[in-house]
This record gives C-alpha cells, structure tokens and sequence, in this order.
C-alpha cells in the first residue's frame, strides 16, 4: 500500500506521533518523534491510540478499551475462505494456517477463558460439520477498541476544524467501508 501511494505522489512517513497541533481552531499538524509535519487535515486511525491524541487537540473520544479472546485454531483453513458470522462465531482464516475466531472475553474472567475456547471448539465442529473437534494452537486475550455507544467512530470529531478519526471494534473488518466513508468526509470538508 505505501508503494502505491508513494506512486501517486505521497510522501510516506512512519514513527510514533507525539500528539495533533492546533492554532486559531484549526488542525496544523502533528509533532511525531521530536518534528513538526504540517497538515491542515489529520485523521486518527490507531483504534484505542485516538483516545489520547485526541485529548493531545482538546477532544475527548467516547472509547474505551474492553478485553476480547482470540483463539488460533488447527483445522483446515480450506473450509473457510472469508468471515464467517453464524450461530455467535466468528471465524476467519489464520495467516499462515488453521482459523481464528474472536470471542467475547468471558463474565468469568480469565478462569472463564479456557471453558469458553473448549466449548467454541465444539461449536465450530458442528457448525462445520467437521469429523473432529479443532485443537486450540493459541489463546490470547487483547484490548478492543470500543465507543460508548458501540457504532463506529467515523469522520469529523470535536469542534477542531480538519480533525478527523476511525475507530470500530472491528476495525480490519470493516476497514475498506470505514476507509471510504471517511475519505469522503475528508474530502468534503
């Protein structure tokens, strides 16, 4: 993606930003690593990130994070090919191999965690009809980004003119809308 942007002019710039800078209500740039980059539109696309460089420009963002379950499982990544939502799963394939699915982080806590990987194993045996049960490779609990009212925060934030963010707890899944819509919000302003 940066060859392609760099092909249609972009300088592309990688390090850790610092926060966004403002005068006279209007954004002007960020300071990231020590320098200044002017910019008179800047969108916050760092999920749970946003909350403080938000703060850095005087907004407050209604996110919080809440823990979440990723399971990496052995079984035959063939048989899902896409997202797969159904009957409170969500699968995907593994990168490299097997599936995943993201699960809610149990009421129980982390004694919860291992129950829950056993019984989601189960489930997607019978949901995809397998011979077997899939053995559990990994478990790891996160951080999800998550707004207040659990819609996607998309385009326009605060009253600092040229300040834009995108953050949803699916945020990979929903990136090429999200990715649109505020472009077009961007654009418009």
């Amino acid at each position: 993606m940066n060859q392609a942007a760099q092909a249609g002019g972009a300088t592309v710039l990688s390090g850790t930003v610092q926060r966004v800078l403002s005068a006279g209500g209007r954004v002007n740039g960020i300071a990231m690593q020590g320098q200044v980059i002017a910019a008179d539109k800047v969108v916050l696309a760092n999920a749970y990130g946003a909350l403080a460089l938000a703060a850095s420009a005087g907004v407050a963002l209604p996110i919080e994070q809440q823990p979440a379950v990723l399971l990496r499982l052995d079984a035959d990544r063939n048989r899902v090919r896409h997202l797969l939502c159904a009957q409170d799963l969500e699968l995907r394939p593994g990168k490299e191999r097997g599936l995943m699915s993201a699960l809610d982080y149990p009421l129980e806590g982390e004694a919860g965690v291992q129950r829950l990987a056993e019984q989601t194993c189960q489930s997607i045996a019978q949901l995809l009809q397998l011979p077997f049960v899939p053995r559990v490779l990994s478990i790891e609990v996160g951080q999800r980004p998550m707004t207040s009212n659990k819609q996607p925060l998309c385009g326009p934030i605060g009253t600092l003119d040229g300040l834009f963010a995108v953050v949803a707890h699916p945020g990979v899944i929903l990136a090429p809308l999200l990715g649109s819509v505020c472009t077009q919000a961007v654009l418009a302003a």
